[in-house]
């Protein structure tokens, strides 16, 4: 839409006659609708050429009703808010997912995702033999600690 506005600024200034900044509009706008009925936009033709993930604008029909569960994989693997060193170097070689959702549960029993940690992050952890065993937990803006 960026472009097509330029585009049509562009060519009122080089006609240097606002009388025609309505045919010009117009012109414009319908070669746009039917460039985009016809094929993608220039930049996701560049994204797909490069294998760029990108999200389409308008979901494909059997997908607007779909929710995240059923998006998601079935074999997601977390961790808790607290694990021992040993279960993330197992977990780290039985996978080669790169982020892993930190979970939590709620008194009622509720799991609550509270982050993301990435396997890079990981790595360099376990590599610089971080302790935080003896660190204090981090706490919110409030000054509670969170409940483990």
């Amino acid at each position: 839409m960026r472009m097509t506005v330029s585009l049509c600024v562009i060519m009122v200034e080089i006609t240097n006659n606002l009388k025609l900044l309505v045919p010009i509009m117009l012109v414009l706008l319908i070669s746009k609708a039917v460039g985009d009925a016809f094929n993608e936009g220039f930049y996701e033709e560049q994204a797909r050429l490069r294998n760029i993930p990108l999200l389409e604008s308008r979901p494909k029909y059997q997908m607007r009703k779909m929710t995240a569960k059923e998006a998601c994989g079935r074999g997601v693997v977390s961790f808790p808010r607290v694990v021992k060193v040993a279960d993330v170097v197992s977990i780290l070689h039985s996978n080669k997912h790169n982020g892993f959702p930190v979970i939590d549960h709620t008194r009622n029993g509720e799991t609550l995702v509270i982050g993301l940690m990435l396997r890079t992050h990981l790595l360099v952890l376990l590599q610089s033999k971080a302790d935080f065993q003896h660190s204090p937990l981090p706490s919110d803006s409030r000054g509670s600690r969170f409940i483990r």
